[in-house]
């Protein structure tokens, strides 16, 4: 049974600075990173900073607003999901809980795709070169050769399928996801990732949270040992292709328009993560984007006041 709730993907804990930090933090300001995702980054930061930095770093000061179309592009995932899972609705109390919960929906998808070939909504977590980063797949498929495909569905306006452009930004999200998922399969020191995440070892989930699974299978109330049964499902799972795909609906009824087949390409996912990192920690302003396109600015909700904006 997969466990379901609404966290934000935001990971670890800050540091505890000593004196000599706080002083430089007081001397320079501080980065994206420090001011917004001092818990670490969503997979979706970086495929939005692919389409537009400007326009994520806007997103990261003010917020950015859901629109009608983002709200269906949920929903279909919610249905989907609930097609081959019964969701239970939990509440987390603490990061423990939250943690707890990532590694408890992480090892019961993993047993769902070894039973039935398939599962959705996996989270993964690690590193992304100097970025921590939590993810939620959306799919999971066992292929009839046996090795594993990563796989996602959007939904769109238009009955028609995305610019390439576009097209990039969901690949960098799925080669992240990718990226994560090798990581976990090769192996992850537990205690490791307990220190990235800023959990103590001996963690304890909520008494209030552990009730509220008591009826549904959890195999351990330790988020500790929870993690190590979630990395040995990991590791213990079919080898993942480097084959990807993305399955574009259109919104109005949910017709298939087309499939984005593409492979991991390693140098390009290194470079572009490598491109972020400056951004992230404050040794330059955002980027907009290139001249050639200008045309990515009608769908912005900043372009007016935008200084970068080409002309």
């Amino acid at each position: 049974m997969h466990q379901s709730s609404q966290p934000e993907e935001q990971v670890s804990s800050p540091s505890e600075n000593d004196d000599e930090k706080d002083v430089c933090e007081e001397e320079a300001p501080l980065s994206p990173m420090q001011r917004f995702r001092r818990y670490g980054l969503r997979v979706t930061d970086l495929s939005d900073q692919l389409w537009c930095e400007q326009r994520l770093a806007w997103s990261l000061a003010r917020g950015k607003e859901e629109t009608p179309e983002m709200k269906q592009g949920k929903a279909r995932h919610q249905e989907l999901h609930e097609e081959i899972t019964e969701v239970v609705r939990v509440r987390p109390d603490s990061r423990a809980d939250l943690w707890m919960l990532h590694f408890f929906n992480a090892w019961s998808a993993l047993v769902q795709l070894e039973r039935d070939g398939i599962c959705r909504e996996i989270p993964v977590f690690g590193q992304v070169g100097p970025f921590w980063i939590l993810g939620i797949i959306d799919q999971m498929v066992r292929a009839d050769e046996g090795h594993l495909v990563l796989s996602d569905t959007k939904t769109r306006k238009r009955a028609s399928m995305p610019t390439m452009a576009q097209k990039r930004t969901t690949q960098m999200q799925m080669m992240v996801y990718h990226h994560l998922w090798t990581q976990l399969a090769q192996g992850v020191d537990a205690s490791a990732i307990f220190t990235s995440i800023g959990l103590p070892l001996d963690a304890e989930a909520s008494p209030a949270f552990l009730e509220q699974l008591q009826s549904h299978h959890i195999p351990t109330p330790q988020p500790l040992a929870m993690l190590k049964l979630a990395l040995e499902a990991f590791a213990h799972a079919p080898a993942l292709s480097p084959e990807m795909q993305i399955s574009y609906e259109w919104q109005q009824d949910q017709s298939l328009i087309g499939v984005d087949a593409f492979s991991f390409n390693a140098t390009w996912f290194q470079r572009k993560v490598a491109e972020a990192r400056p951004f992230w920690e404050g040794e330059r302003q955002p980027l907009g984007v290139l001249p050639n396109e200008g045309w990515k600015c009608r769908f912005c909700d900043f372009a007016s006041e935008c200084s970068v904006r080409p002309h």
